[in-house]
């Protein structure tokens, strides 16, 4: 006994009193691998001499450790208030783990041969020092801790300054104290640091500081939000939970465990943002309504970005931006100016659309959820139209013949993809293909598209719209102009070379059903025309029996070269116009009512052809009464042989103004009742195809 108590005498009085008085003092007499080694080696030779040393020797460290924290490190700290406090705690964490690390390595032969034996306690030195510095001192003081820590980050709160880097420590030595086998090792050989290391167990963490820091959070945010509401305007507000969320998120990012971070952002943002979302986006003068009015996308963006984070609450935006589209959409349609030219309502239609997509694009990061609802508003408003399908057809057909020129192919698409996103919205979109089909054959003939590779884009984007089905007879007058081509060219390559009795022909031949129908207006065309179509027909015949050929002359046109004036004009006339001017290489003067007779055309038609060869501006008939528009019966008709013009080339084919353009009343019932009996046959075949399938009406 005796010889056991000299030697734990030696350990204290060379090493260990060196140790306690270098936590008092910072001054570590006996700092060096000497001494410590010295320690070592009593307590090996102790241990070594009898069996029932070790177990007095792990008392023995036991109670040095515990006499220091129940001594000294609790009745320090329990003398400390405020912010002295939590210096002094974190002052004797430090102390103790010193402490544990000095006496681990004079005692380390217990951790090898002893602790872990069959009938040893199965725990390091390490764990002991942690559990009795747990016990001493973190259960004794870990509340009062806790509780001048919430009062430091109220203080932070209202606008003071605390060292949040204590903080961290302080918490980090929370989880430090719920490790479980446990060690301290050297963090930095440099500075020699020490640092525990062992498996996590956040328990007292989470117990102690995270569930009572989330609630009184919440309780903090609870007050100071009604606060804000009440005080301050929405955007306001907005800056206000934008500042002190980020805040919060910094916080914890560098301060608090990643695991604390959902959980506190989930619970102050359903008390700042969830709870007042409703109020705030409907708050007059300053909500969304007032943001969209003025185009505040700044202020959106920033709502958007708060809101984002409960999804739910986007739908308290959404519910406002529907309507203010409707409403600007609505204004559009309903202009009376506007809806006389088909390119200006378009044009403005897209304008819109382009606004809003920007906005989207700005404010609301092109969410999918503003996104449908930016959608579902324009289908509102454009379909209560019932002139946008065809409009948008007419400002198509005008992209591809003047629009999309001098375009690059990227801008080309651009257009293209404007135009297919008002598509898309429309309900009545069968009549935007039926007027699409009837302006694309008037491209394709009278060969006035300005890119074919634009034109295939725009088709090969209805087709993921429309479907395949849909889309064929589009594809398909492509396939007919090419085979046009071909045949031509092999028609060209006869004796005649294309040319007959000094007539260069170039025909088109189109499938029926894949182009829109024509009405045949009957005319009769000079003999010299006349012959050129019966050398045709008895081509084509001679290739393809069993086919036959209607030639649809109002949709040709024909290139006369006059033989009077001062200069060598080229006339670019219809087919109609040409068969009414060569009326005058026989008859220097003819009546109206001779002309109708010799052309055996219909008034109306006939009407229409004159008008463009009465024109003012290229006037190459002239009458009696030239003021009047259109001839009387027995009005005289002659050729203007004092014509000029600064062009050589001169246009008199008949074209549809602005005006025309629009569809009278009774055109437009005649095209309604047309595509409500296509839409009757289309759901006729569908129920049909059902029945089939189901092999019974009702089941």
């Amino acid at each position: 006994m005796d010889t056991f108590r000299e030697g734990v005498k030696v350990i204290k009085e060379e090493f260990i009193d060196s140790i306690l008085e270098y936590l008092r003092t910072d001054i570590f007499a006996n700092k060096n691998v000497k001494s410590s080694m010295a320690a070592y080696s009593k307590v090996f030779e102790l241990a070594n001499r009898g069996k029932e040393n070790s177990p007095k020797l792990y008392d023995y460290y036991k109670s040095i450790i515990k006499d220091y924290t129940l001594k000294c490190a609790i009745l320090k700290i329990k003398s400390k208030k405020g912010r002295e406090l939590l210096q002094e705690f974190f002052s004797q964490w430090e102390k103790t783990t010193i402490l544990i690390y000095w006496m681990k390595k004079a005692f380390m032969f217990l951790d090898r041969f002893f602790l872990q034996e069959k009938d040893g306690p199965k725990i390091t030195l390490s764990q002991t020092g942690l559990n009795i510095f747990k016990e001493s001192v973190f259960e004794a003081c870990s509340k009062l801790i806790v509780k001048t820590i919430f009062e430091e980050i109220q203080c932070e709160r209202e606008g003071d300054y605390i060292d949040w880097g204590r903080i961290q420590k302080i918490l980090h030595c929370y989880k430090c104290v719920g490790l479980t086998d446990a060690n301290i090792e050297k963090t930095s050989a440099k500075s020699g640091e020490l640092g525990w290391i062992g498996t996590s167990n956040n328990e007292y963490y989470k117990s102690m500081f995270e569930y009572q820091f989330i609630e009184q959070s919440s309780k903090f945010y609870q007050q100071v939000a009604n606060k804000w509401f009440t005080s301050l305007n929405c955007p306001e507000y907005l800056k206000k939970a934008q500042e002190h969320l980020k805040g919060e998120e910094d916080k914890v990012d560098n301060y608090l465990d990643k695991e604390t971070k959902p959980l506190l952002l989930d619970s102050l943002t359903k008390i700042v943002i969830q709870n007042f979302a409703d109020r705030l986006a409907e708050k007059e003068g300053t909500g969304c309504a007032n943001m969209f009015k003025h185009k505040k996308l700044d202020e959106l963006k920033l709502m958007y970005s708060l809101f984002a984070r409960v999804e739910d609450t986007l739908s308290c935006i959404t519910r406002q931006m529907k309507p203010y589209i409707e409403e600007r959409g609505t204004m559009l349609i309903s202009d009376k100016e506007l809806q006389k030219d088909p390119i200006e309502f378009i044009t403005h239609l897209l304008a819109l659309k382009q606004e809003m997509d920007l906005m989207l694009e700005i404010s609301f990061n092109n969410s999918p959820v503003f996104q449908k609802t930016r959608d579902i508003a324009f289908q509102g408003f454009m379909n209560t139209s019932p002139f946008v399908p065809s409009y948008l057809a007419i400002y198509c057909d005008k992209e591809f013949t003047k629009g999309i020129k001098g375009l690059s192919e990227k801008e080309t698409e651009i257009r293209i993809n404007a135009i297919i996103d008002l598509f898309i919205c429309l309900n009545g979109r069968d009549i935007f293909i039926k007027d699409y089909k009837k302006y694309l054959a008037k491209r394709l003939l009278n060969n006035t598209t300005i890119s074919d590779a634009a034109e295939e884009m725009m088709i090969s984007k209805l087709k993921v719209e429309c479907g395949f089905h849909t889309i064929v007879p589009l594809t398909s007058m492509f396939v007919d102009m090419e085979l046009s081509k071909e045949i031509m060219a092999n028609f060209k390559s006869g004796k005649h070379k294309g040319v007959i009795k000094a007539v260069q022909m170039d025909m088109k031949v189109l499938s029926c059903g894949n182009w829109p129908e024509q009405q045949f207006s009957p005319c009769k065309i000079p003999a010299e025309l006349k012959f050129c179509t019966e050398k045709f027909d008895e081509y084509y015949q001679n290739k393809h029996s069993g086919r036959s050929l209607k030639w649809i002359l109002k949709q040709g046109n024909c290139e006369v070269f006059p033989l009077y004036g001062k200069k060598k004009y080229n006339f670019i006339v219809s087919v109609y116009q040409a068969t009414i001017l060569s009326l005058f290489n026989r008859f220097h003067t003819l009546t109206y009512t001779q002309v109708k007779e010799e052309t055996e055309m219909q008034k109306e038609e006939l009407d229409k052809q004159l008008k463009f060869l009465f024109n003012p501006r290229m006037r190459v008939l002239k009458k009696e009464e030239a003021k009047k528009a259109l001839c009387h019966p027995a009005e005289k008709i002659s050729v203007n042989l004092e014509f000029a013009s600064n062009s050589l080339k001169c246009h008199l084919i008949p074209v549809a103004g602005k005006k025309q353009q629009l569809k009278d009343p009774a055109k437009a019932s005649l095209t309604s009742q047309e595509i409500n009996r296509e839409r009757g046959q289309k759901i006729d075949s569908v129920i049909v195809r059902i029945m089939k399938v189901n092999l019974c009406l009702n089941k």
